[in-house]
């Protein structure tokens, strides 16, 4: 308890994080493969084409990388969490800067994995933050670029067509 009025408390805490987009899938692929590739945090473009380049400043939770989209974009994005046993690997965007998501002022994703029998892996991208404006296209635009994602890691990873 900190003895201040909840409104107060509530500002200190900044803007309430709100669910920005979600998808899952399944790879034809073994988790450990999937994780390997998804967890290359300096080289993102290995798994998505609408990425032309990445670079990271340190290794493991904390390091920084920068990311290139094929269309000139840079974000700055930080690792939170890359944990293999769990299957959970967690990123911030450090500055949205010129991002196509516009309203977005912080951003939060999370990508879990788990095992499925026959080789298989279950994927699934959710994330959080806060917005100045409605998140309708925001959520729209998440969705397919995770759904994207998905089909990117499949054609890199996996074996065949997946769900």
């Amino acid at each position: 308890m900190t003895g201040l009025p909840t409104p107060f408390v509530t500002a200190l805490a900044g803007p309430a994080s709100v669910p920005l987009g979600r998808a899952s899938g399944e790879i034809d692929a073994p988790v450990g493969e999937v994780w390997s590739g998804l967890t290359d945090f300096a080289n993102p473009q290995r798994l998505a084409p609408a990425i032309a380049s990445g670079s990271a400043t340190g290794e493991g939770v904390g390091a920084v990388r920068v990311v290139q989209s094929a269309r000139g974009l840079l974000i700055q994005e930080r690792l939170l969490e890359c944990d293999a046993e769990v299957g959970r690997f967690r990123y911030e965007v450090l500055d949205i800067g010129d991002m196509p998501l516009a309203g977005i002022t912080r951003y939060e994703c999370t990508v879990t994995l788990q095992s499925l029998p026959g080789d298989r892996t279950a994927i699934e991208w959710s994330s959080s933050g806060s917005a100045d404006r409605a998140i309708g296209p925001i959520t729209e635009f998440l969705d397919a670029l995770y759904a994207r994602a998905k089909d990117s890691i499949q054609a890199a990873i996996g074996r065949g067509a997946a769900n």
